[in-house]
């Protein structure tokens, strides 16, 4: 919950984009289609088979919120788990 604002904020980004798409698909009469990448991360504090899941837990939560929120795209997701880490921590 307390990361939703962000969340929310992705959605109304997404959301924008695709309407733009919409609008260039029917000015050129065309049928382009746009694809969304979600990927989950965790730090590195716990197991990393656990960390492996929670963020594969996290990515598609985030994938069906986008769907149900009305996401016409095809939206895929994966879990990183502590791979690629933004910020190195310690376990």
């Amino acid at each position: 919950p307390g990361e939703a604002p962000k969340v929310d904020e992705a959605w109304a980004v997404l959301a924008h984009e695709l309407e733009r798409l919409e609008k260039a698909n029917k000015a050129v009469n065309a049928n382009l289609t746009a694809q969304l990448y979600i990927v989950g991360y965790t730090d590195t504090v716990g197991n990393p088979a656990d960390n492996q899941a929670l963020s594969e837990r996290r990515a598609k939560a985030i994938a069906q919120y986008f769907v149900d929120k009305g996401a016409w795209c095809e939206v895929f997701y994966a879990g990183m788990g502590e791979r690629g880490l933004a910020v190195e921590t310690g376990d």
